[in-house]
């Protein structure tokens, strides 16, 4: 939405008396939450491999020699 059409917005909105503002509001929660429903959901395995370029150039023993090192 540009900015212009937003102010215009606002400005009609402003002109709704008190209670027509509060069911907008309404409205528009309900809109929001609807929409934050039909969000996907992930489970574990959705991230598997995530980031996993991070990890392509590390020398895997030398990490954990490292990390047990740290705890000692």
């Amino acid at each position: 939405m540009q900015n212009n059409q937003f102010q215009t917005l606002k400005k009609d909105i402003q002109t709704l008396n008190s209670q027509q503002q509060l069911e907008l509001l309404l409205d528009l929660t309900s809109l929001i939450k609807s929409s934050e429903n039909q969000r996907k959901s992930y489970t574990l395995l959705d991230l598997d491999g995530l980031g996993k370029e991070i990890w392509q150039k590390q020398d895997t023993d030398s990490y954990l020699k490292n990390l047990r090192e740290e705890w000692q």
